[in-house]
């Protein structure tokens, strides 16, 4: 017969299984491990971090967030995909490209392809345009922490709207330039000091002012162009389609080519 190995005792299994855990990766509070026991430690808690902290933060959710498979996912053993909370993607629509500035050009813009995903779109990963799908924009180099977050920090110091991964700043500290191309026209208003600031703070007000004071050129992001496509979709659909009640009243202080609402009868009033 063979020679078989000795069977491994119930004590020495016991002692093998802290060993075990300690090649996954595990959690402190404040802070998020990413990889195996060799890799950085990105901080969660914004308000308590340091400056150096807050610079590998930024550096990891540009060039690696989600630029990898989870390995642990198709195993079932992910502990951050119920909800997903993972730094690592799990599946196609996930998965994003990493930011590269070769030769003065970017491999892709912040600028968002007619197709949402790259999955669907004809140049796939070669596209030069980023995907909304796969949140390529808001991670990307030129839009990432360049605007001040609207939602305030919980106690632990993560967004309290978006979570962890958000992509806007929250504070001074964790507000950064934005990076463009040389040839892009936004990084010569950039150089001249002509672009002017487009941000708007829930924190605090006074930060807004010292952003510009400091000279920050803080580019405009894909919330803000949502929000003003709401503004526009108000004018569509609910510009002069109801009677204008203080007019009614003779309280009204615009008039009718400037109101808001209908000053004629209801008749008169537009269709949607």
């Amino acid at each position: 017969p063979l020679d078989r190995p000795p069977l491994e005792s119930a004590s020495g299994a016991s002692r093998l299984k802290p060993r075990m855990m300690q090649k996954k990766s595990r959690s402190r509070s404040g802070s998020l491990k990413i990889g195996k026991s060799s890799g950085p430690r990105i901080v969660t808690n914004i308000r308590g971090a340091t400056k150096q902290q807050i610079i590998t933060r930024h550096n990891f959710y540009m060039y690696e967030f989600r630029t990898k498979y989870c390995q642990d996912f198709p195993l079932f053993m992910c502990k951050q995909a119920k909800p997903y909370t993972c730094v690592k993607a799990h599946y196609e629509n996930n998965i994003r490209r990493r930011p590269r500035l070769v030769n003065g050009k970017f491999n892709f813009t912040d600028k968002l392809c007619t197709f949402a995903s790259i999955t669907d779109c004809p140049r796939a990963m070669s596209c030069c345009f980023s995907h909304r799908v796969q949140k390529e924009h808001i991670y990307h180099p030129s839009l990432y922490k360049t605007q001040l977050c609207e939602s305030p920090l919980t106690e632990d110091g993560i967004c309290a709207e978006f979570g962890v991964h958000c992509a806007k700043a929250h504070g001074l500290k964790d507000l950064r330039q934005p990076q463009y191309e040389p040839e892009d026209p936004r990084a010569q208003a950039q150089r001249s000091g002509s672009a002017s600031p487009q941000f708007r703070s829930a924190d605090s007000g006074q930060e807004s002012k010292l952003v510009e004071s400091q000279g920050l050129q803080i580019s405009k992001t894909f919330d803000e162009n949502t929000k003003e496509l709401k503004i526009h979709a108000d004018y569509m659909y609910k510009f002069r389609v109801e009677s204008c009640i203080p007019h009614s009243m003779g309280q009204c202080q615009f008039d009718g080519k400037t109101c808001f609402h209908s000053h004629g009868t209801p008749a008169e009033s537009r269709r949607i």
